[in-house]
């Protein structure tokens, strides 16, 4: 599977060093929405702008993650304060991710890793990567998925961000840029 690994790599590089578009996005949602998710913004984080981070027309990168946004914005006080823990660096993300989703369970309803993950990933662009059903199945398809027996939620986020960082790096891709490359291994574009 290694070859496919290499092809999937070399099609989003080629992606993304020609589609000026696709450039944009990244700059424009890492931007736009690193600022609105930062610690320090989060007292005045909205509901509605909460939720229109979760439309793939404004993500321009996730699909299906609005479908919990009024179940997940449902208590704005418990989602802050849970984003507030998410995004907290004085913590080590693993002890982070496991009080937030305590037995793989998250406490606040519909705010699962397909939806914090990305939030990580566009506040700290360069140190979290997106870990969801498409990347752990297109991890699988290239057989580099680890083996998990009974790990926690933050466990496994952290092998998981452990192994993308470093294909990301070596294949000079950013860590928005590689979540690409699962899609591709699972829709077979």
């Amino acid at each position: 599977m290694q070859k496919g690994l290499q092809e999937a790599m070399a099609k989003v590089k080629h992606i993304y060093q020609t589609d000026i578009d696709r450039i944009n996005a990244e700059k424009e949602v890492i931007y736009r929405y690193g600022a609105l998710f930062r610690p320090q913004n989060i007292d005045n984080l909205t509901a509605e702008e909460f939720k229109s981070f979760l439309w793939f027309r404004n993500n321009k990168h996730w699909k299906n993650i609005h479908r919990y946004g009024n179940r997940i914005t449902s208590d704005m006080k418990k989602l802050k304060s849970t984003l507030k823990l998410l995004l907290d660096e004085s913590k080590p993300i693993k002890d982070r991710l496991d009080e937030i989703m305590p037995k793989n369970k998250p406490i606040v309803k519909g705010l699962n890793k397909a939806v914090l993950t990305p939030i990580l990933l566009v506040v700290y662009p360069e140190k979290y990567c997106v870990y969801n059903g498409i990347v752990e199945r297109g991890m699988k398809h290239f057989g580099i998925f680890p083996n998990f027996k009974g790990e926690s939620f933050g466990e496994k986020y952290t092998k998981i961000n452990e192994i993308i960082n470093s294909l990301a790096k070596q294949y000079g891709l950013s860590l928005w840029q590689i979540d690409e490359v699962w899609y591709y291994a699972i829709k077979g574009r």
